[in-house]
């Protein structure tokens, strides 16, 4: 299942400032998404159908930190 559908449009730039992304832990996202979906997507990463950048590149299964930190 890894890296099927896996999506990703030509990088044109290469070169861009992304500025200060950030989101306190209680804020809810921009509305143009999470500070590494706008990074991943400016990398080429396409939303597609799934939830958001991240999750379209199959990193989904680490958004939540409470499965996997304290192993």
């Amino acid at each position: 299942m890894r890296g099927q559908g896996l999506s990703l449009m030509p990088v044109t730039e290469t070169r861009f400032d992304t500025g200060p992304l950030q989101v306190d832990e209680d804020e809810p996202d921009p509305a143009d998404g999470s500070p590494i979906s706008q990074v991943l997507r400016r990398l080429g990463a396409l939303k597609g159908d799934h939830f958001d950048e991240f999750d379209a590149m199959g990193l989904g299964r680490h958004r939540d930190t409470d499965d996997w930190l304290s192993a």
